[in-house]
């Protein structure tokens, strides 16, 4: 929803100010339900029956993985502000991010944690069927080691779980920092 406010605001700016060479910027916002499936199916109508010049979206990397090869087949322009999976941009040259990538977000937190809050011990939660957060665990997994720290435990969890009591006294008894 706020990047696609955000898409909104800056047309409508865009917009004001004349257009795009003289011409309206036309939105057409679709919800993919967070599925990859659903996030390629809008794709592939935006590219063979809505004829877009351009894509914004999608914002996951696991639907941005399904939607982005139907995009450079179609040499049609994506651009993702937030799907962080190296692979993502891996699609072709029409496809691009405007955000870091999994290795320096993983790098950066395992830092944070390391070298300014001095924490040794690590816990972390993860989502096993979401890329962003299995693509964190893998550098963090790396990265947070060579900093002298250690992940003493890892715990999986689903998107939509609201108990997560289990996990949680699981981290406790491993007594992370």
């Amino acid at each position: 929803i706020s990047s696609t406010n955000g898409i909104k605001m800056a047309a409508e700016e865009v917009n004001a100010a004349g257009g795009i060479n003289g011409k309206q910027v036309e939105l057409l916002v679709q919800d993919d339900r967070s599925d990859a499936q659903e996030a390629a199916t809008i794709v592939t109508k935006f590219v063979t029956q809505d004829g877009v010049h351009g894509i914004l979206g999608e914002v996951a990397s696991s639907r941005s993985i399904a939607a982005a090869p139907i995009a450079q087949n179609a040499r049609i322009p994506m651009l993702t502000p937030s799907s962080t999976n190296p692979d993502v941009t891996k699609a072709g040259d029409y496809i691009f991010r405007s955000c870091f990538i999994d290795p320096v977000q993983g790098a950066a937190m395992s830092q944070f944690a390391g070298k300014s809050l001095g924490k040794r011990r690590a816990a972390l939660m993860v989502d096993r069927k979401n890329d962003y957060s299995t693509g964190l665990e893998k550098v963090i997994n790396e990265v947070f080691p060579r900093l002298g720290g250690e992940v003493v435990i890892t715990q999986s969890y689903q998107e939509g779980d609201t108990d997560f009591n289990g996990q949680l006294t699981s981290i406790k008894g491993a007594n992370p920092d």
